[in-house]
């Protein structure tokens, strides 16, 4: 069964510091992308910049305790409004190339990840969940603000799409993080 290979921990969001101004950088990170990129790329997914990435760390101090063996992670965010129309494609982690660009190498890895996980940051309602599939069966979530999943990065999944939201100002923010265990380096 899918579900034996998902674990959700609700670890909440007390370990962000300054909410407002880290969901206003990835927003702008986003628009800005997102006009800079469109003619090369549509995708709703990119990298922290440097100037907010260490905002990140006391979640992978979080995801430390559950893998305390991680040797290295791997981050991105995916940022969706009312307006993202597409949701991504059915992939896993495990690919040569990166499921969302196959031009790029798997985020510049030779080898996958262990586990990836997604952590749910912004949660408007009626927001899409995400889906994981193996062969015929599949099993839809619908996390919960506060949500850290944790899944082998070899399972198949794909985020789902936005289209009930009304208001294009709400923005799903979700960040997504491999993990690499020794044996992956």
């Amino acid at each position: 069964m899918i579900s034996d290979h998902i674990k959700i921990h609700h670890i909440g969001d007390d370990w962000i510091t300054d909410r407002k101004t880290l969901e206003h950088k990835v927003i702008c990170n986003h628009k800005w992308a997102t006009k800079i990129n469109h003619k090369i790329s549509t995708t709703q997914v990119f990298h922290p910049y440097p100037s907010y990435d260490h905002m990140l760390d006391p979640l992978r101090d979080i995801i430390k305790r559950f893998y305390p063996d991680t040797q290295k992670f791997q981050t991105w965010f995916l940022v969706q409004n009312s307006e993202s129309d597409r949701a991504s494609t059915w992939h896993d982690h495990c690919n040569e190339y990166s499921p969302l660009d196959p031009k790029l190498k798997l985020l510049g890895e030779k080898k996958p990840p262990s586990i990836s996980s997604v952590f749910y940051m912004t949660m408007p309602e009626n927001c899409g969940g995400i889906s994981f599939k193996i062969d015929e069966e599949e099993l839809t979530l619908y996390p919960k603000l506060g949500d850290l999943v944790f899944f082998p990065s070899w399972l198949v999944h794909k985020p789902l799409s936005n289209i009930h939201l009304n208001d294009p100002s709400q923005w799903r923010i979700s960040i997504n993080i491999n993990l690499f265990l020794p044996k992956d380096l």
